[in-house]
């Protein structure tokens, strides 16, 4: 029995050796567009997370101004 080194249970490398008619799923490819959205740091979450840090900093933000 070979020993699994600790890289091989790393979340990115379980993914990658999924079958790829999972990565073909729309329930895939919606959660892997969902977690790309949230990684990209300039992305549409940046406006929740500034939004976020004001209100736990007690800094008065405007809602629902559209623009």
């Amino acid at each position: 029995m070979v020993a699994s080194s600790p890289r091989s249970n790393m979340p990115g490398n379980q993914v990658t050796e999924l079958p790829e008619a999972v990565h073909e799923l729309p329930e895939w490819q919606a959660a892997m567009e969902a977690l790309l959205l949230v990684a990209e740091p300039d992305g549409p979450s940046m406006f929740a997370r500034i939004h976020a840090v004001c209100r736990s900093c007690g800094v008065q933000t405007v809602e629902g101004s559209g623009g």
